[in-house]
């Protein structure tokens, strides 16, 4: 996630949140413009299932290998992803 976060502060101002508190993450999204969810897991199903809270906002979400293999995908609410990443090639056929 470094260099990400590095490159997008060249043009972004950046705020991460590396935190389980529900309060911590709600300030954090209240206040971005951009959301980067790097895991299509808990957090992106908890974030797609609070319209208000993300209402307006761009939301982009990195999928690893592991989400694809739980029931994450089929609880996450992929009409609120703006852009989905997928780490290759062969995860996105799985997928």
């Amino acid at each position: 996630m470094r260099d990400i976060i590095d490159f997008l502060k060249k043009k972004y101002t950046v705020r991460t949140c590396y935190s389980n508190n529900r309060q911590e993450i709600e300030d954090t999204v209240k206040w971005a413009d951009i959301i980067w969810i790097e895991w299509a897991n808990e957090l992106a199903i908890y974030l797609t299932n609070n319209l208000e809270l993300i209402k307006d906002k761009r939301i982009i979400c990195r999928l690893h290998s592991y989400e694809v293999f739980s029931d994450f995908p089929l609880r996450i609410k992929w009409e609120e992803i703006n852009d989905l990443i997928f780490i290759s090639d062969h995860i996105r056929d799985i997928a």
